[in-house]
């Protein structure tokens, strides 16, 4: 059974991620989808901590739901601004995405991690996207995008144009022995 790999170079803004069978527009979607949840490779201390963040977030709201009479009307709750504080202040230390060109290469890789076929795309961010991604943090305070999935008018929709597979090859180091 073939893994899923992802691979994140920030040098140059360039994704690779490979998928386990699924076909390429199944697989572009689920990338597309991802992307922007995605893009740094989080350490074993990032995990730790985003799991310490979501915990926190998530009890105080259930708390805070629990001291509520059983007639109370279901709005949303609010989580301690120290809370939520905490949340964006890891959004912002680790979100990099700016106004720009990028390209996207998505690779099906063997069990023995060989290239089996490879795509490539090129997509534009505007400030408007860059604007609405960020803004997703605004939600937090109720737990959307904490550890339940935010809003989606807080996500974008990017137009992906396909580059040549030569192209992809050059972009995609492993693919050259292909």
């Amino acid at each position: 059974m073939s893994r899923a790999k992802r691979e994140v170079r920030m040098g140059s803004p360039i994704w690779s991620f490979s998928w386990n069978g699924t076909s390429s527009n199944q697989a572009i979607t689920g990338v597309r989808q991802s992307i922007f949840s995605s893009l740094l490779q989080f350490t074993v201390q990032d995990e730790e901590d985003v799991a310490e963040i979501v915990g926190k977030i998530r009890n105080d709201i259930n708390a805070k739901i629990a001291q509520r009479p059983p007639d109370a009307p279901k709005i949303p709750v609010e989580a301690e601004q120290n809370l939520v504080r905490e949340a964006k202040e890891f959004f912002d230390k680790r979100f990099r995405l700016v106004k720009g060109n990028y390209r996207l290469v998505v690779a099906a890789l063997s069990e023995k991690n060989g290239v089996l076929a490879l795509r490539g795309f090129d997509f534009t961010l505007f400030d408007n996207h860059i604007k609405t991604l960020r803004s997703a943090t605004d939600d937090y305070k109720i737990g959307a995008g904490v550890y339940f999935p935010a809003d989606q008018s807080k996500q974008v929709a990017i137009r992906l144009r396909p580059i040549s597979e030569a192209d992809a090859r050059q972009e995609y180091p492993a693919a050259q022995t292909w």
